[in-house]
């Protein structure tokens, strides 16, 4: 987590509550200093807490260096250096040490203080709960002249509250420990309790102009200082600061400005590295009385004000997980944005995917090329899908060993019937709609003709998008020279070359030096989970944005499950509608986007996540991105959404009902076991497993059935808010499967388009800004650590880690080697449902067509 971390501090010479040019013990502070500008290591001079921000690990050097002999500590000068590193969970720890000379002397009529030398030691944490972050600071002190100073240790402690983007407050308390009782300077305002108290405004919500106004006391001398500063960004990299601050303890005299300071400052970010320097001017000081400078290095790359151009590099291997399409379409919004990318490099190794997850993944590289942002594509020996993807890259490069199996599209449907037969098995079925083809894995042995023909309309649409777009990207006259095309693989590298399907043949290292010397940069690895650069965590609240909401899985009553040796994810309604009720009333969730990939399951499910989405969007614009699959309960869930976004390969629709049981009564005399049940009621047994269902059970269930269809097709119309009749859905329904395409036609979606064109769509009917942000409303853990890393992710709703896939289980493995991997992942929404659950499920949730 980006914003988490232990933070250490290392050989600091400063504490919190420092301004400009001080006349009290305290080391160099960070040129002209406003305090909504602290974010790390320099924290730890203004206020604890603010060690709780740091978004990486920094390194500060300051030092400072006065002139003149007309004012307090002539020639007197002071070092200091901070680091800060994040490193775990949601407590900060900054600790530091450090020795050097003080910047000033200890008190203002003290002249000889300059020629003292001490030494400071500090240690401090900082919890964030956003929007709120506690600190506390251990700071003791060595001096080898000053008895009373040497051995002294204190305390700092501090709060901040952060709670929008365009205001922060803090107040901090410094020596709370005072000097020993004997200490002979007991008495003298260096070492009294002093408190701090600023606010800080943003007016754009950025950090392109921050002002800041402070209020500091000491608690026995009642001396006041009140300051204010400002910090301009008018470029990326380049901060001008200036403050000015006063000493008003004399106003009772009628003389407020006791003592003033004025302090200027630059700073010029380069990446991973800050260089900056100030001055300041005192009250009967000379025309310059101190020279401030400041060095930093840090983990992070922006902004800066020059950087050398680079090339995105991803690998990917295997395919991209739910989680992954939601940071693909955050890298690719900031590549696109990103001035120093001079292109982005994909190396397909082993990659795979369903014809939409390539047509989801064409889509954004169009969007990054219309960005100006060259792609190309390397890969050695890849599957279909890596052949379809790459030729919508401007350049494609395959190793000299390598291949590619591009040979069209398939799907596998899976008949359980003769199995069912064999084992005395009976599955008993009642279902709406003739194209409602589902259970027929289980009463049939073959697709029926109703199964045929929407199967053979559906991979018509599906290939004829794919032939449409290689023809587009190879220049060939038509889709049907694609598909010829298409009909002669697989294909070697030199076949792949002369077909126009790759452009050159070269290794992984030739292909990154080609692409370097074609645009002039170097290439930069860079991994999907990492945090996108310009990222708009910020520790002042959260800009409104758009939460994505995953429906990656078969839909089941209750909570989410997952069974990793199948990688199979089932979608509990339970999760889903809380999460959907709580972003309702979450202010930084403008908008919704439900990312779907899902053949459907419980009725019930669907039709109660249904309802949570129809009520969200009665206070927010709700947009559904279906990815490969959305179709029967999956569709009935995106039905609510405000607008539905398809892939042209997107199978959807399957608008239909079935329920049924199996009857195992005669496979278990088989084996010898006879089962006796016995009830009262006329139906009391009716969903037993040992006897079929009567003739007048049967048609109790074909009511049942007619009117959980007539619900689903009532809740498309109401969702679809007039853009279809009743007719016209139950027309386009009993079950049938529909393409992307046909779908847009139908009425059934409004437009073609991927997750990032949803985004957009969402941003655009919330009327944000571009670049408002992207966060996975995806569940956080549960309890207190979930608490804590949630509040630290400064989202109510963050994102969870994706569950893991032990691929390497003994079950996993011989289920992919026997090809039943899709079988039984198709088989486990059945098995996770409850006796009696009316179904809405496609039969292809299994496996949507690949490459």
């Amino acid at each position: 987590m980006r914003n988490a971390g232990w933070l250490i501090v290392v050989g600091s010479l400063a504490v919190p509550c420092a301004a400009a040019a001080q006349t009290e013990l305290r080391a160099p502070a960070p040129p002209a200093p406003v305090e909504g500008e602290y974010q790390g290591a320099e924290s730890v001079l203004w206020n604890p807490a603010l060690l709780g921000d740091a978004p990486t690990w920094q390194v500060t050097y300051l030092h400072r260096q006065q002139f003149g002999d007309a004012r307090v500590g002539a020639g007197s000068q002071g070092d200091a250096v901070l680091a800060a590193l994040p490193v775990f969970g949601p407590l900060t720890l900054a600790a530091g040490f450090g020795v050097g000379y003080p910047a000033d002397s200890f008190d203002y009529d003290d002249r000889n203080a300059s020629d003292r030398m001490w030494g400071m030691f500090a240690l401090g944490f900082a919890l964030r709960i956003s929007p709120l972050s506690f600190g506390l600071l251990y700071r003791g002190y060595v001096a080898d002249r000053d008895p009373d100073l040497d051995g002294w240790n204190t305390l700092d402690a501090g709060i901040t509250f952060r709670p929008w983007r365009h205001l922060g407050i803090s107040f901090a308390a410094s020596d709370l420990l005072e000097p020993r009782a004997d200490t002979s300077r007991a008495a003298l305002w260096a070492y009294e309790r002093r408190y701090l108290a600023d606010v800080s405004v943003r007016p754009f919500g950025d950090d392109f102009l921050t002002i800041g106004a402070s209020f500091r006391a000491g608690e026995t001398s009642g001396r006041m200082w009140t300051g204010a500063g400002v910090a301009l960004r008018p470029v990326e990299g380049l901060a001008l600061r200036g403050r000015f601050d006063a000493r008003v303890d004399g106003c009772g005299d009628g003389a407020c400005f006791a003592e003033w300071q004025v302090g200027t400052a630059i700073e010029v970010a380069f990446p991973y590295a800050t260089l900056g320097g100030g001055l300041g001017v005192f009250e009967r000081g000379g025309p310059v009385d101190a020279l401030d400078v400041i060095a930093r290095v840090s983990g992070s790359d922006r902004p800066a004000v020059d950087r050398s151009d680079r090339i995105a590099a991803f690998r990917w291997t295997g395919a991209l997980s739910e989680g992954d399409w939601v940071q693909l379409v955050r890298w690719s919004e900031a590549l696109q944005r990103d001035d120093d990318v001079a292109g982005v490099l994909l190396v397909l190794d082993g990659w795979s995917g369903s014809t939409g997850d390539v047509q989801e993944v064409r889509r954004t590289l169009a969007a990054l090329e219309a960005a100006g942002k060259p792609v190309w594509c390397f890969y050695d020996d890849a599957a279909g899908a890596a052949a379809y993807l790459c030729t919508a890259a401007d350049r494609t490069i395959v190793t000299p060993g390598g291949g590619a199996r591009l040979t069209g599209i398939r799907t596998r449907l899976t008949f359980f019937r003769r199995l069912l037969d064999r084992l005395g098995v009976r599955a008993e079925i009642v279902r709406v709609g003739a194209y409602k083809s589902a259970p027929e894995s289980f009463t049939e042995e073959a697709p029926s003709a109703e199964h045929e023909e929407a199967l053979g309309a559906y991979l018509d649409d599906v290939y004829g998008s794919l032939t449409a777009d290689v023809a587009a990207d190879l220049d060939l006259p038509g889709p049907e020279d694609a598909a010829a095309l298409i009909d002669g693989g697989p294909f070697t590298p030199t076949e792949l070359t002369e077909a126009g399907l790759a452009d050159d043949v070269a290794y992984l290292d030739q292909a990154k030096e080609r692409f370097e010397a074609a645009v002039g940069a170097s290439v930069e690895a860079i991994r999907l989970d990492d945090p996108p650069p310009g990222d708009p965590w910020s520790a002042w609240g959260r800009r409104p944005g758009v939460a994505v909401v995953r429906i990656d899985g078969s839909l089941v009553d209750g909570k989410s499950l997952t069974f990793p040796p199948l990688g199979v994810r089932m979608i509990g309604d339970r999760t889903v509608v809380e999460v959907l009720d709580r972003l309702r009333t979450d202010p930084r969730a403008a908008a919704v986007v439900l990312r779907i990939d899902s053949g459907g399951g419980s009725a019930v499910a669907s039709d109660n996540i249904w309802r949570a989405v129809m009520r969200l969007r009665e206070r927010k614009p709700v947009v559904a991105a279906i990815g490969p699959i959305g179709a029967s309960g999956g569709y009935y869930v995106a039905a609510a959404a405000d607008e539905i976004f398809v892939l042209p390969a997107t199978l959807t629709g399957s608008i239909g009902i079935f329920y049924g049981k199996a009857d195992v009564g005669d496979f278990l005399l088989g084996l010898g076991v006879n089962a006796y049940e016995e009830g009262r009621g006329a139906r009391a047994t009716m969903e037993s497993w040992f006897r079929p269902y009567t003739a007048d059970e049967l048609l109790e269930l074909e009511e049942k059935v007619g009117f959980y269809y007539g619900r689903f097709v009532d809740c498309v119309v109401e969702g679809r808010a007039g853009r279809l009749t009743r007719a016209q859905v139950d027309e386009a329904g009993q079950g049938r499967i529909w393409s992307g395409r046909r779908a847009v036609e139908l009425g059934l979606a409004d437009r073609i388009g991927s997750l990032g064109e949803a985004v957009a769509r969402a941003r655009e009917l919330a009327e944000l800004d571009a670049t408002a942000p992207l966060f996975d409303a995806e569940p956080a853990p549960g309890g207190l650590l979930g608490l804590l890393l949630g509040a630290l992710a400064g989202e109510t709703t963050p994102a969870a880690a994706e569950p893991e896939t032990d691929a390497d289980t003994p079950l996993g493995w011989l289920l992919r080697v026997t090809s039943l991997d899709a079988v039984a992942a198709g088989l486990v929404p059945f098995l996770a449902m409850e006796r009696g659950t009316p179904m809405a499920l496609c039969p292809y949730v299994a496996e949507p067509p690949e490459l």
